[in-house]
Parts: structure tokens; C-alpha cells; sequence
């Protein structure tokens, strides 16, 4: 994502709307906007960003699929749900920068 921005010259959160990007939220921008306030380009600002509201805890952590599951949110759809222990990925964390 970040080398696809760059590549677009989308250097600013103007040029975002030019894209077609749409209204991020409040949060998204202040997110991003601390970013760059620690010297992190903006392209890799908004990419971390993205990345981390499309992968967060919402939809990737058991806990969350599990509420959602006893909610009906899914239904009528099937639903194949595996889950792994934290033993068996390694090098990961949902905190980490990568995000």
C-alpha cells in the first residue's frame, strides 16, 4: 500500500480525495497526523493506518468472532471457524509497527 501511494504521489491528505479516497474519521486522521509528527512520511502514515483499521482487533481476534458469531451477525451464511493458539504464530503481535 505504502509503495503504491508513493507511487501515486499521494505525498498529503489533499491528494487523497483526488484518488477517490473517501472521508476518513476523526480518529484516522489524528492517528495518521501523529504519525507524521514523529517524522513518518505520509504515504507509510496513512498505509499503517489503513492496514490496521482493515485488520484490527474487530475482526481477527477469536474473542471478537466469537461475540459476533452469538450475536447471529453471519447468519444465514455457513461458517467454517478455525482458531490457532498464540503458540503456533510466531513473530507476530497485533501491536507491533508492521500494522
Amino acid at each position: 500500500m505504502e509503495q503504491t501511494l508513493r507511487s501515486a504521489g499521494i505525498g498529503d491528505p489533499e491528494s487523497l480525495a483526488d484518488w477517490g479516497v473517501k472521508e476518513r474519521t476523526k480518529r484516522q486522521r489524528d492517528a495518521v497526523t501523529r504519525q507524521i509528527e514523529r517524522q513518518v512520511p505520509f504515504a507509510e502514515a496513512f498505509a499503517r493506518q489503513f492496514v490496521a483499521d482493515k485488520f484490527g482487533m474487530a475482526t481477527t481476534h477469536w474473542t471478537k468472532l466469537d461475540e459476533r458469531i452469538r450475536r447471529g451477525v453471519g447468519n444465514p451464511c455457513p461458517l467454517l471457524l478455525l482458531g490457532l493458539p498464540a503458540s503456533c504464530v510466531e513473530g507476530y503481535s497485533a501491536a507491533s509497527p508492521e500494522l
